[in-house]
């Protein structure tokens, strides 16, 4: 029974292909930028993972970034690792306005992820600003801060962060949707990996509790929202 194995298998799939389509190519590597650019001729959403703190993925980040064909493609950052409570601030820092650095860095200290302190997103958020300084208007990146905007002064117990870290799929999902794809535009999404699946493995893949929801769970409920994970 072992030796025919073999056999079997490669007639049951010379069949297959001969049937239905050629035999696919092999894989091989791609340039990842341009990969990552060619995903939004079919989609407006591309899901990058990023194992926080990497500094390897800091470095291809900053480098997409400055890549002079990615204002062509792309519109806005979605990233995980700053508040929503400070996108004035951040808004009008990548549009090349003067915003004093105690005010800006409150972005990446005061999320909702408590003693999780990520000066990548600092240099990131200057990065995107220092490349809007050689764009038009039209042309502008914007970097939209995905972490629900928790007000640490009116949280006094763990119930009451715990209502916000409820928040960390749902909030940025919805902010995609009004922000990015009810506006026509589109987005790279910056996320840890739990965030990015179709169906998330911690849970088991039980979609019943909000622990098993993800951005992309959510954004996918529409049929209209199709995204790439990159």
């Amino acid at each position: 029974m072992t030796r025919l194995f073999p056999a079997v298998v490669l007639l049951t799939t010379a069949s297959l292909s001969a049937a239905q389509t050629p035999a696919a190519r092999p894989p091989a590597p791609v340039e990842p930028i341009a990969a990552i650019l060619n995903a939004f001729q079919s989609h407006d959403i591309v899901g990058l993972s990023d194992p926080h703190g990497n500094v390897q993925m800091q470095a291809f980040l900053l480098s997409l970034v400055r890549d002079p064909r990615l204002p062509a493609n792309v519109n806005d950052f979605v990233v995980e690792t700053a508040s929503a409570r400070y996108q004035d601030a951040i808004d009008r820092f990548v549009r090349g306005e003067d915003v004093p650095t105690d005010v800006l860095r409150q972005a990446w200290e005061n999320h909702t992820v408590v003693n999780s302190l990520d000066l990548q997103a600092e240099e990131f958020i200057r990065a995107v600003r220092a490349v809007n300084a050689s764009l038009p208007d039209a042309r502008k990146l914007r970097v939209i801060a995905g972490d629900p905007p928790i007000d640490w002064d009116n949280v006094t117990t763990p119930q009451d962060h715990r209502r916000w870290i409820e928040l960390r799929d749902s909030y940025p999902a919805d902010l995609v949707r009004r922000q990015v794809l009810d506006r026509g535009r589109r987005a790279i999404v910056i996320y840890g990996q739990g965030h990015l699946q179709r169906r998330q493995i911690v849970s088991n893949y039980d979609t019943s509790t909000w622990e098993a929801q993800t951005i992309v769970s959510l954004l996918e409920r529409e049929p209209a929202a199709r995204v790439f994970n990159a």
